[in-house]
């Protein structure tokens, strides 16, 4: 009922006060060093680290700026794309249902701002839980000992402060968290890290007579580490010189302490912080050192320069890890990014280790749809309340208060000022007025899609609305919409309402297309034309797609054959892949945050797994290195696996608009990075560790991992260590996986192209990842290189070889096959997965299904993009072929590397409520012939399943787990009841 008053316009007041009371309070800890407010963190929006950069204010906190990519929005909501029709103008903010309470005339401090998404200002463990900002008026200090902070008038003492020392004339952020943290906590522990002692290293000293760059000490330096007016910096010239090695080697090392890299005890600090000048847009990892670590798989973040020497990049590394062990850093190093040809030029004022400590956090969260918030002093007296209506992205709910250079010019009372919408200022005094609530929009906008005659949408008179075409984001200066708009052509519109005093509206956006809708989901991809293709500096242009920058836009899907879209978000777009970047139509990511909306996509993005709904990203692929050949190998070779136990980026086709031009077919696959977790498993991406290749974490831990290595390598791999290795890894996983490597003939694995996952918490057992099997399925291009032809088997256990099949990449397996129950099962399993998920029929029906799915599409696509016809011909059936002839090969070379006996064919059957599991794979069918190796025991286990019961195998065995010595035309059953 109240939103419905708030509509109306209408501004109550606290009615029916008891009384007031005044407080008599002292300088409650004026100077207790508790009351210092904490280290900046006004954050950048999405990005790993931190910066800011400006002059301190008399908090200590460090002004920043914010982020430039909200304000593109156009005050877009987190509702999505339409406007809430319950407006809350900007006014009185006191609640009319508080009219039961007693309320202070005078409050010793009142709330003055309210962020629900916040961008602005992270917490001590980097979380963007929303909070609310309480001010002290006074001249004295006030301490929040005994009051309590609540979101129900029914619930008064919700959540109760500690010891909370608000300064006079000062601020207080608390946050509503839900983690319950009553006490203020001071930054503390801080440890000046800037030693005397550096070191540079290029690729020129790593690889002599290969690598030819440079690094050098800034002009006027002596050295990489120097004094300058008394204080200690460091600073380098790094500039990268084209060579055979393909990549760059440049990094400045600055050591722990003044004797070089001796580790130093850091594990009270939970921040760092480096002040440095790096160039605006230049790429620098910033890693940390630890003892017993390779430099480098050190822990590491990537940080952007600013281009300015006030910069303070704050930089996180994980909480209760082992990764990187804070107990034992033996320094800094500053990598330049390996394949940025620019020279870079970096400079360290000043690098501190800190405990950052923590402002207060509430026991309850806060609702991005409105809400309200009341605080009460000890003797339940409401103190001040504030209601807010819906997040706006950008904006935060804040009180307007007359200041001057920072400081309150009059009284402050609880009802002295109007509350609206304003940028962020955590710890700062809102500058300029607050705006009203986004005008509702009464206007109604055809849906986006295809069109073939033409119509027009009529504005309402009630409506300011402008409107610009072609992807711009609308502003108060766009054209404004008085009467109607013809659209009959091709037209992307994007509009949104201006109206004096208020924040802009959502942007609406709508894409018609005038051609024949597609037989596959359209996507249409709407954004600022000039971040996209200007010939300069957009993001598809020149050799900016080299860059990892994210812009923002709105992307709408259209199933085929629908009329209504089923989702349009705004999110985040950036440009993936490696060397499939160059290429014209280039795959991308796309990532949802809430600095552009909502952080998740809820949508069924692929119909055949109704249980994948939740992402927080997802790729739209241009086929990588099958570009020029093909749409469907790398999604054949990772699909076959359903059920297998394999993770894999699940896929299927569209079509893709930018802007309203066709862009052809791209395939819409599941990200395989940390966000790919939350929609199988449920796992934030914080909740798993994930390693590359070389086993260097992507994200979370590595440490488990190299342990597990590393017994691999030392133990004789009996029996018992076997089991023990399948605690830590999960076995069948592994055997599957490599089973579909082997089967596909991946020849770009496993030195690129793998991935190592877990749940770390609580720690699942590690599993693999398939992803990017570009180079299988008989691709041409591993035809030229020697070394990725032969047999497969000696490909994957090479211990001499090069890259990609180097002992690094081979020793896991190389290990585990010295063990002879585990060898049996490795041959075994890959002998029933050809007759199961790789057999021709299967693999044959897969693909002719992914081809059939694009059929009507593929020629405008062939034409959009110059391809060849007869090269694209040629490898659907080079695909064809090596689909209905790879069984023999891969059981052929399995014989001759193992030096298996001949080949038999053993039928293996279930009857009732279960099944049978060959070593640790569960067969998918009741009966299936299977051909196995002679003299290659094969172990059998009867699994019921639906409350079966096992009773015994057909040839009067009882034990469910048993070994067979396969012979031509046996056949075994297990019986259930």
């Amino acid at each position: 009922m109240w939103v419905e008053n708030i509509v109306k316009g209408m501004k109550f007041f606290f009615a029916g006060i008891l009384g007031a009371l005044a407080l008599n309070l002292g300088a409650c800890g004026s100077d207790d060093k508790s009351s210092t407010a904490p280290m900046d963190e006004l954050s950048s929006g999405s990005e790993d680290y931190l910066f800011s950069s400006g002059e301190e204010n008399s908090n200590g906190l460090v002004s920043g700026s914010s982020d430039s990519s909200v304000d593109s929005l156009a005050g877009t909501s987190s509702n999505s794309l339409t406007s809430s029709a319950e407006d809350l103008s900007a006014g009185s903010a006191t609640d009319p249902t508080a009219d039961t309470v007693v309320a202070l005339k005078n409050p010793p401090v009142i709330f003055t701002e309210v962020d629900l998404v916040n961008l602005s200002y992270k917490d001590e463990e980097g979380g963007d839980a929303g909070w609310v900002e309480v001010y002290n008026p006074a001249d004295t200090a006030v301490n929040l000992k005994g009051y309590y902070l609540t979101n129900s008038k029914a619930e008064q003492t919700k959540f109760q402060f500690g010891n909370v020392v608000v300064l006079p004339k000062s601020h207080m952020i608390v946050y509503l968290s839900g983690r319950n943290l009553p006490d203020y906590v001071a930054p503390h522990d801080t440890v000046n890290l800037l030693s005397s002692y550096c070191e540079g290293e290029t690729d020129a000293v790593n690889y002599p007579g290969r690598g030819a760059s440079e690094i050098k000490p800034l002009d006027g330096a002596s050295d990489f580490c120097f004094v300058e007016n008394g204080v200690n910096r460091a600073g380098a010239q790094m500039i990268p010189v084209k060579s055979t090695l393909g990549y760059y080697v440049l990094s400045l090392t600055i050591g722990s302490t003044n004797e070089g890299r001796v580790p130093v005890d850091l594990s009270k600090a939970n921040q760092f912080q480096l002040k440095a000048y790096i160039p605006k847009d230049h790429e620098v990892y910033f890693k940390i050192l630890q003892k017993g670590f390779r430099e480098i798989k050190s822990w590491n973040k990537m940080l952007v320069g600013t281009g300015d020497s006030n910069t303070v990049y704050s930089i996180r590394p994980p909480l209760h890890s082992d990764y990187p062990n804070l107990a034992e850093i033996t320094g800094l190093r500053l990598d330049k990014d390996y394949h940025d040809s620019l020279a870079t030029v970096i400079k360290v004022f000043s690098y501190i280790a800190y405990s950052r400590g923590n402002e207060p956090h509430a026991n309850f969260k806060s609702k991005k749809d409105g809400g309200s918030l009341y605080l009460f002093n000890g003797e339940k007296q409401l103190v001040d309340s504030v209601m807010y209506p819906a997040a706006v992205i950008g904006k935060t709910w804040s009180r307007e208060i007359a200041a001057v250079n920072g400081v309150v010019v009059g009284a402050v009372t609880s009802t002295s000022a109007k509350w609206g919408f304003a940028n962020a200022t955590p710890y700062g005094e809102t500058v300029g007025a607050v705006e009203n609530a986004p005008q509702t929009v009464k206007t109604e906008f055809p849906n986006s899609g295809f069109y073939s005659a033409p119509f027009s949408i009529a504005f309402g008179t009630d409506d300011e609305i402008r409107c610009e075409k072609g992807g711009t984001v609308p502003t108060a200066t766009s054209p404004l919409m008085v009467t109607s708009l013809k659209i009959d052509t091709t037209t992307v519109l994007r509009c949104a309402t201006f109206e004096n005093g208020a924040v802009p509206g959502n942007v609406i956006n709508r894409t018609y297309v005038f051609e024949d809708q597609p037989t596959v989901a359209s996507v249409f991809i709407t954004g600022d034309p000039l971040q996209m293709f200007h010939a300069d500096s957009g993001l598809f242009m020149n050799e900016n797609f080299w860059g990892d920058k994210e812009i923002p836009v709105n992307i709408e899907l259209l199933e085929a054959g629908q009329k209504v879209s089923g989702f349009s978000e705004n999110a985040g777009l950036a440009i993936s892949g490696n060397a499939t970047r160059t290429w014209a139509k280039k795959s991308v990511e796309i990532t949802f945050r809430e600095k552009y909306g909502k952080n998740k996509l809820d949508y069924v993005l692929f119909p055949e797994f109704p249980d994948l709904k939740k992402f927080k990203s997802f790729k739209l692929r241009n086929n990588g290195n099958n570009y020029h050949f093909d749409y469907i190998r790398d999604m054949l070779a990772s699909s076959i696996t359903e059920g297998l136990g394999i993770d894999y980026q699940h896929g299927r086709a569209s079509i893709v608009f930018y802007n309203g031009e066709y862009y052809g077919i791209h395939n819409i696959r599941e990200s395989s990075n940390k966000n790919y977790y939350l929609a199988k498993y449920n796992l934030d991406g914080d909740q798993v560790d994930i390693l590359n290749s070389s086993a260097e974490s992507i994200t979370g831990s590595p440490v488990d991992f190299i342990a597990l290595t590393n017994f691999l390598l030392t133990k004789t791999m009996t029996d018992e260590d076997v089991a023990t290795v399948n605690e830590q890894m999960d076995l069948n996983n592994f055997i599957n996986y490599y089973a579909a490597e082997i089967f596909a003939n991946n020849r770009d694995w496993p030195g690129n192209n793998r991935k190592v996952w877990r749940g770390s918490n609580p720690k699942t057992p590690w599993k693999w990842f398939m992803y990017d099997t570009d180079m299988a399925f008989d691709n041409s291009q591993t035809d030229k290189q020697e070394n990725l032809k032969g047999n497969i088997f000696e490909f994957v256990t090479a211990a001499n070889s090069g890259w990609p099949n180097n002992p690094e990449f081979t020793q896991h397996l190389r290990m585990l096959l010295k063990n002879e129950n585990f060898k049996a099962a490795f041959i075994n399993q890959i002998a029933a997965i050809l007759c199961m998920n790789f057999s021709a029929e299967r693999v044959v029906a897969r693909m002719e299904k992914l081809k059939a799915a694009i059929a009507a599409e593929v020629a405008r696509d062939q034409k959009r993009w110059s391809k060849n016809v007869a090269t694209m011909t040629e490898h659907e059936g080079r695909i064809k072929t090596f689909a209905t002839t790879r069984q023999d090969v891969v059981r052929n070379e399995m014989k001759e590397h193992f030096a298996l006996g001949e080949m038999v064919d053993v039928t293996l059957a279930s009857s009732g409520n279960g099944n049978v599991q060959v070593h640790y794979l569960p067969l998918d069918k009741s009966s299936l012939k299977i051909k196995f190796f002679k003299g290659t025991p094969v172990t059998l286990t009867a699994v019921p399943k639906d409350g079966g019961i096992f009773i015994g195998w057909s040839d009067g065995v009882k034990d469910a787990t048993r070994t067979i010595d396969p012979e031509d035309g046996l056949k075994i059953t297990a019986n259930f009841k």
